[in-house]
C-alpha cells in the first residue's frame, strides 16, 4: 500500500507542478492582458482628450463661420441696395435717353429749317448782289451825269 501511496503522491507532486506552470503561465497572460488594457485605458483617454480639443476647435471654426456668413449677408444685402440703386439708375438714363432722341429729332427738323432758311438767305444775297450790280450801273450812269452837267456848266 505504500507503493500505491507513493505513486499517488508523485501523481499528485507532478500534478501540482504542473497546475503550478499553468498558474503562472495564467498569471503571466493575465499581467500581460492587464498591460493591454492599461495601453488601451491609456489610448481611449488621449483619443478622448484629442476629441474634445477637436470639438473645441471645430466649435470655433463653426463660430468663425457663423460671424462670416453674417458678414456676407451684410455684404449681400448691400448688393442688393446698390442693385436696386443702379436699376432707378438705369431707368433714369433710359428716360433721359429718350428725352435727348426726342431732342434729337427736334434737332433734325431745326436743321433742316435753317438748312432751307439758308437757301433762302443764299437766294437773297444773290438777289442783292444783282441789285447791287445795277446800283454800281445807276451810280456809273450817275457819275456820268453829274460829270456832263458840270461840264456843261463850266
Amino acid at each position: 500500500m505504500l507503493g500505491n501511496y507513493e505513486e499517488r503522491l508523485t501523481t499528485l507532486e507532478e500534478r501540482v507542478d504542473m497546475e503550478s506552470g499553468l498558474r503562472a503561465s495564467i498569471d503571466r497572460d493575465l499581467s500581460t492582458l492587464a498591460q493591454g488594457q492599461t495601453a488601451a485605458n491609456k489610448m481611449i483617454q488621449a483619443l478622448g482628450n484629442t476629441q474634445s480639443e477637436h470639438t473645441r476647435a471645430l466649435n470655433r471654426l463653426n463660430l468663425q463661420l457663423e460671424a462670416t456668413g453674417l458678414q456676407l449677408t451684410g455684404v449681400d444685402l448691400r448688393f442688393d441696395g446698390m442693385d436696386r440703386r443702379l436699376h432707378g439708375m438705369d431707368r433714369r438714363l433710359d428716360g433721359i435717353d429718350a428725352r435727348l432722341d426726342r431732342m434729337d429729332g427736334r434737332f433734325d427738323g431745326i436743321d433742316a429749317r435753317l438748312d432751307r432758311m439758308d437757301g433762302r438767305f443764299d437766294g437773297i444775297d444773290g438777289r442783292l448782289d444783282r441789285m447791287d450790280g445795277r446800283f454800281d450801273g445807276i451810280d456809273g450812269q450817275l457819275t456820268e451825269i453829274v460829270g456832263m452837267l458840270k461840264a456843261r456848266e463850266s
